[in-house]
Formats: structure tokens, C-alpha cells, sequence
């Protein structure tokens, strides 16, 4: 760690762990969260996304983005989702765990761009997840205005709290499949959460985020 004069982490989960290192011992550490491309990433037709990927324009439709693998909970969504009537089940990704269903409606990796449409098309944005730096797929589908359902774990904490989102364990899959039920089914609710969202996305912003690291780097560099 010779001659490094600064660290940049994307959680306070990351910030306090990396702190209580050896090795960070006397380097400043900065907190930049991770942040959102507007031009990229906003509120769109969910009837014309939809139109877009050929999912159906009726439908309530679970979303999830991410790798196909245990750590990040699809197959969880999946079992959550069995049986529920009138749910079905949008996966974004890639990997060898490919998920697979009656209820699965669309399951294929998307260019970055597509991932905007992908997520304008979905009712829900859902990622059990066990672990993560500052997961960028919840930040883009708080940008495209979704109501979220994610880990109540650490890393989520800076982006996530009980206005904005349901905070669940990730591998209860009851808990899961009640807070999706919830969010079906409590329309109110789920709006209440959408508007909380689109507040606190607005600070999320790539602009932000580069001029606070310029100005850490600034600062390091005159010391």
C-alpha cells in the first residue's frame, strides 16, 4: 500500500470494514455510492418496453437482474414464485444456473441499454441477494421508478431503507413471496414506495458522484 493517499468505497458496510484494516491504517477512505447515467437510466412506457421484449402487456411481472448464481438469489425469486397465480417472472443475466419455470415469461443477458427497457417493463424489481459491494441493478431500478424488494443486509443500507423498499432476509423465501404478494396485491403501498424511490434516486447521480471523487483525489494530492 506504499505510496497510496486514498481509498474510495462504495458502502459505509465497505467504508467501516476496510477502516478496520491493517493496511488502511492512516489512508483516508472516501464513501462514493455507486450512481446512475440518467441519459440511460429513467422512467419510460412500461407499455412500450414491454411492446420492445414481447413480454405481455397485461401481466404482473417480477423482475430480477444479475448473474445466475446462488450468491444472488434467482432460483430463491423463482421458489418464491412458484405457485403464485397471475405472477409471472422476468430474469435479466447470464450464467450456468439458468433459471427455469412455468411462470418464467423472459430469461436471456441484455446489453446495458436493454437493461433500461428491461426494467421499465417490470411491475417489481426483486434481488435476493447475500452479498455486495453497492449493487448497481437496484440503483437502475430505483432510477426507472420500481419499488424494490432486496436484502435487509449492510450493503443495501446506504440506498435502501423501509420507505423506499421491503427489507427482507434473502434466503427466507417466505418472506420473499410475501412482500412480492404484498406489492401485488397493496397497490397503495406500492405506489407509496415508488414515490419514496423517485426522491432518493435524484441524488444518485453520475455527475455528483465524479465531482466528489475529483475533489477527494484534489484534496490527497495536495497533502
Amino acid at each position: 500500500m506504499e505510496g497510496v493517499k486514498g481509498i474510495i468505497a462504495v458502502s459505509s458496510y465497505n467504508k467501516n470494514d476496510i477502516e478496520n484494516r491493517t493496511f488502511s491504517k492512516n489512508i483516508p477512505v472516501l464513501l462514493s455510492i455507486n450512481s446512475i447515467n440518467k441519459r440511460i437510466f429513467h422512467i419510460k412506457s412500461k407499455e412500450e418496453c414491454r411492446e420492445k421484449l414481447g413480454m405481455p402487456k397485461d401481466d404482473f411481472i417480477v423482475g430480477f437482474v444479475g448473474y445466475f448464481i446462488e450468491r444472488k438469489g434467482p432460483e430463491r425469486v423463482l421458489e418464491a414464485c412458484y405457485d403464485l397465480e397471475n405472477v409471472k417472472l422476468a430474469f435479466a443475466g447470464k450464467g450456468e444456473n439458468k433459471p427455469k419455470g412455468k411462470n418464467v415469461i423472459f430469461c436471456k443477458a441484455l446489453s446495458h441499454d436493454e437493461i433500461a427497457v428491461f426494467l421499465n417493463a417490470i411491475d417489481i424489481f426483486v434481488l435476493p441477494t447475500k452479498n455486495e459491494g453497492c449493487c448497481n441493478a437496484v440503483i437502475e431500478a430505483m432510477a426507472c421508478g420500481k419499488a424494490i424488494i432486496s436484502s435487509d443486509l449492510p450493503f443495501n443500507y446506504d440506498i435502501l431503507n423501509n420507505k423506499n423498499s421491503i427489507l427482507i432476509n434473502p434466503t427466507d423465501i417466505n418472506a420473499i413471496r410475501q412482500a412480492i404478494v404484498e406489492l401485488k396485491n397493496n397497490k397503495e403501498k406500492r405506489e407509496n414506495i415508488i414515490q419514496q424511490v423517485k426522491k432518493d434516486v435524484e441524488k444518485l447521480t453520475i455527475e455528483y458522484r465524479v465531482n466528489k471523487i475529483i475533489e477527494f483525489i484534489k484534496k490527497q494530492n495536495q497533502v
